[in-house]
């Protein structure tokens, strides 16, 4: 998780470190941040990039929705 974090400090939007973060905090059961991380994702990604997440970091939180 550390390292995840980490890899997001530098870059915020790399998705690899974003789903490293998300699965770890899922494990942990802290579902409302991993969410949150990925709202915050895909709010940066659209800003700064123009596109949406991919299918396969969506799936990480599907059943959170």
């Amino acid at each position: 998780m550390e390292a995840s974090e980490a890899a997001l400090d530098l870059e915020p939007i790399y998705e690899s470190a974003l789903g490293l973060f998300i699965r770890a905090e899922r494990q942990q059961g802290n579902n409302a941040a991993a969410l949150r991380a990925f709202e915050h994702y895909r709010t940066k990604l659209m800003d700064e990039v123009g596109i949406a997440p991919s299918d396969s970091l969506r799936q990480l939180i599907a059943d959170l929705w």
